[in-house]
């Protein structure tokens, strides 16, 4: 039996974030700005977008919370350009995914002037870290197997177009449960498919006990 030590956290919640600067909204606002797809990116532009996403990581670093770039949208108009930089937080590296199994993500307006909209997920302060041995991957798809073959564990047919159930990645992420009147973050295993080009989580198991947290 494989085992492996991560931490969950006991937290204290503190606020929201949302900045608006409005000086910028008549460079950001405009009829004739267009989204341009990533492949369709100048060299140029590339670059423009990589100067952008440090930025935001450079900010993030400087705010203490810790986050990691998820995707990018770059938006054009003549000579102006702008990003939209979604911003996927973590903790100790794992991402930190919403009641529905989804990773929670914030948003960053940005461009060359500055920043014109930022806005940030609840914060938290860790008040405590416990250790917490998990379950491995192997032992996962087992618990995952018995409860498929015994009825236990399944998922709902979606009609979606673009809805594959191929499983396209396996993560360890952290969810957040109350324990004795305080928020925990506890570490999960989750399970991702695709629907068009979004990633959308399929199943999610605690990872300390393989109990089953979210079925899609």
């Amino acid at each position: 039996m494989i085992w492996i030590m991560i931490y969950y956290f006991e937290i204290q919640i503190d606020n929201s974030l949302t900045y608006c600067n409005y000086k910028l909204d008549d460079y950001f606002v405009n009829e004739e700005f267009e989204l341009v797809k990533e492949t369709e990116w100048t060299e140029s532009e590339q670059n423009f977008v990589k100067k952008m996403e440090e930025n935001s990581l450079d900010l993030y670093s400087k705010l203490g919370i810790e986050a990691e770039v998820a995707n990018t949208d770059l938006t054009v108009s003549n000579e102006k350009q702008y990003c939209s930089v979604k911003m996927l937080r973590t903790l100790d590296g794992c991402s930190w995914l919403d009641a529905g199994g989804e990773p929670v993500c914030d948003t960053i307006q940005i461009a060359e002037p500055g920043i014109n909209v930022l806005s940030v997920a609840e914060q938290y302060t860790t008040k405590d870290v416990k250790e917490a041995s998990v379950l491995s991957i192997d032992e996962i798809m087992q618990i995952i197997d018995d409860g498929v073959k015994n009825g236990n564990i399944h998922t709902y047919i979606m009609e979606e177009k673009g809805f594959d159930y191929t499983i396209q990645s396996i993560r360890m992420g952290y969810m957040t449960q109350i324990e004795d009147g305080a928020m925990h973050f506890f570490p999960v295993w989750y399970f991702q498919c695709k629907l068009g080009e979004k990633g959308i989580t399929l199943l999610a198991l605690d990872a300390r006990n393989g109990a089953v947290i979210y079925m899609g």
